[in-house]
C-alpha cells in the first residue's frame, strides 16, 4: 500500500542534449531505461534550461530562483572572484532545507558545482561533499570505493584531440568509472534511507548528480565503440555559415577554423556512448528501488542542467554566448506513482528551474512565496492543463561577460543580445535555427510581441541586471 508521503529520487546528468533520448527518435542513441521511465510517467518535450551554464542552472534547480535572483550568474569556480558569486547568499534557501523541516532525509551523490565553501552538507544533505566542479576520481569516497572492490583507476588508453575537442577510450571496466561510482554511492544512501523509511516511515529525497556526459568525451568499453563514427549523421546545421548571426558567434569560432567532420563524427559517437552509459546507471538506480520495494513509494525525476553543442552551428563545442536549442532544449521526465499520467507527453513550455517547486509540492512541503519557478504537479495530472504560453531563459557570460535573454513563445524564439544584434527563429519552419528572421519585414509584429513579452518577464522577475538596457532598447520597439 502506498504511503501518504513519497520518497523522491532526483537524477541529474551534466550537459545532456534533448535528442539523446531514444524515445524522442531523433538520433541513434539508445536510452532504454529512460525510455521505460518515460513510459510510466510524463515526458516534457518543451523543457528548457533556465541558463545553459552549470552553476547558474544547478543553483536554480535547487532554489527555484532565476540566476539573477539567487546571484550565482556564472560558474562558481570562475578565476576572478570579484566577478563571480562563489557561494549563494545566506538568505537563499535550498529545497533540502525545506524538506528537512518537513521531516525528510536528504542525500547527495555526485557533482555539486554550486558552492565553493558551501557544499551539500551546508544545506543539510548527507553523503558526498565535493566543492566547485570537483573531480570524482580525487574524492575520498572514490578511493574507498575502488579499494574495497579491487579496481584500478581508469586511464586514457587511446585519445584524439583537435582544438578543444577530445575523444577517447578509458581503460578498465565501467564499474571503475565515475557514473557507476556515483550510482553505487547513491544506492548505499538509498539503502540507509530505505531502512529508516521501513522502520519509522521517514521519507527521503536523494539527489544523484552525474558528471557526464560532459566533455571530454572519454568512456570505457563497451560504450566507447558502441556507436560507429561512420554511422553518425552530422547535424543539418553543422556547416552553418552564421549569416546574419551575432558577431560574437563568428568570433567564438575564429580560433578553430572550419569544423572537422571526422573529429566531430568521433566525438558525437563517444557522446552517444556516454549518454547510454548514464542511462545504464539510471537503470541501476531504478532497479535498486524495485529490489528495496521502494518503487511504488518513490517519485522519480530525471533532467539535466543544460545541453551540449557537440559541433552544431559550424563546430561550436560545450556552451557559450549562443542560445541555440542544442544547449537550452533539455530532456525531462517525471514519474509520480499513482498520480502522474502514464506515458504521456507534455508540450507546455517548462524550465528545470520549475523542478524545485515540483519536488516540494510532491513532498507536501510548503512552497516559499518568493519562488520564480512553478510546480509542474498540475501537468503531471493533466499534461494539457492551463499553463503560461511563454518562458524566459537567461545568460550572463561564460569565459567573458555576455548578457542575453531568451523568450520562447509559441513556435518562436526571440533572443535579446545587449551588445549585438538580436535573433528570431521560427522553430516550426526552421528547427535547426539556420535563418535569423530579426530583420524580416514580414516578422515585425512578431518581433514587437516577443519584445513586449520579454520586457514583461524582466520586470516581473526584477531582473535588475538587464532592466535598464531592456527598457531603453525594447520598450519602444
Amino acid at each position: 500500500m502506498q504511503r501518504e508521503r513519497l520518497n523522491i529520487l532526483f537524477i541529474m546528468s551534466d550537459q545532456q542534449r534533448y535528442d539523446s533520448l531514444s524515445c524522442v527518435g531523433r538520433s541513434i542513441c539508445k536510452t532504454p531505461f529512460l525510455d521505460e521511465l518515460a513510459s510510466r510517467g510524463v515526458r516534457f518535450d518543451n523543457a528548457y534550461s533556465v541558463c545553459a551554464l552549470c552553476s547558474p542552472a544547478r543553483a536554480s534547480m535547487l532554489t527555484g530562483l532565476y540566476p539573477h535572483n539567487h546571484r550565482m550568474t556564472r560558474n562558481n569556480d570562475w578565476p576572478d572572484p570579484q566577478e563571480v558569486v562563489r557561494d549563494l547568499p545566506g538568505h537563499i534557501g535550498l529545497i533540502s532545507q525545506y524538506l528537512i523541516e518537513a521531516g525528510y532525509n536528504c542525500g547527495y551523490s555526485g557533482k555539486w558545482h554550486c558552492g565553493h565553501k558551501k557544499v551539500p552538507s551546508t544545506y543539510g544533505f548527507v553523503g558526498m561533499d565535493v566543492p566547485d566542479y570537483g573531480n570524482p576520481y580525487k574524492t575520498r569516497e572514490y578511493t574507498l570505493y575502488i579499494s574495497s572492490r579491487g579496481l584500478e583507476r581508469p586511464r586514457i588508453i587511446s585519445s584524439e584531440r583537435k582544438g578543444p575537442v577530445e575523444v577517447g577510450t578509458l581503460s578498465e571496466s565501467a564499474e571503475a568509472c565515475e557514473p557507476h561510482f556515483v550510482a553505487e554511492f547513491a544506492i548505499g544512501l538509498m539503502e540507509k534511507f530505505g531502512r529508516e523509511w521501513e522502520r519509522d516511515g521517514k521519507p527521503f529525497m536523494l539527489f544523484v548528480s552525474f558528471w557526464g556526459p560532459h566533455h571530454p568525451y572519454l568512456v570505457p568499453e563497451p560504450y566507447a565503440s558502441m556507436y560507429n563514427p561512420e554511422d553518425i549523421e552530422l547535424w543539418p546545421n553543422f556547416h552553418d555559415k552564421l549569416v546574419d548571426k551575432p558577431y560574437v558567434q563568428k568570433r567564438f569560432l575564429e580560433t578553430w577554423g572550419e569544423p572537422d567532420e571526422e573529429i566531430w563524427r568521433k566525438a558525437i559517437a563517444k557522446y552517444w556512448g556516454f549518454c547510454t552509459f548514464i542511462d545504464a546507471e539510471v537503470g541501476r538506480l531504478l532497479n535498486a528501488l524495485r529490489e528495496m520495494n521502494l518503487e511504488n513509494d518513490t517519485a522519480v525525476i530525471f533532467s539535466t542542467d543544460h545541453g551540449d553543442m557537440t559541433g552544431s552551428h559550424g563546430g561550436f563545442w560545450d556552451k557559450g554566448p549562443f542560445m541555440y536549442e542544442e544547449t537550452y532544449h533539455i530532456p525531462m521526465i517525471i514519474y509520480w506513482p499513482g498520480k502522474s499520467s502514464r506515458g504521456r507527453k507534455c508540450n507546455k513550455l517548462v524550465s528545470n528551474m520549475d523542478l524545485a517547486a515540483t519536488v516540494l509540492d510532491i513532498a507536501g512541503a510548503p512552497l516559499p512565496e518568493n519562488l520564480d519557478g512553478r510546480s509542474l504537479v498540475p501537468l503531471l495530472h493533466d499534461p494539457d492543463a492551463d499553463w503560461p504560453d511563454d518562458l524566459m531563459c537567461e545568460f550572463h557570460g561564460h569565459r567573458f561577460p555576455y548578457p542575453q535573454r531568451m523568450l520562447r513563445w509559441g513556435h518562436y524564439k526571440y533572443i535579446f543580445n545587449v551588445g549585438d544584434h538580436d535573433e528570431l527563429y521560427d522553430l516550426e519552419a526552421d528547427p535547426y535555427e539556420m535563418v535569423n528572421l530579426i530583420n524580416d519585414k514580414a516578422m515585425i509584429s512578431v518581433v514587437k510581441e516577443c519584445r513586449r513579452r520579454l520586457l514583461k518577464w524582466i520586470r516581473k522577475t526584477e531582473d535588475s541586471s538587464i532592466a535598464y538596457a531592456a527598457q531603453c532598447m525594447l520598450s519602444d520597439s
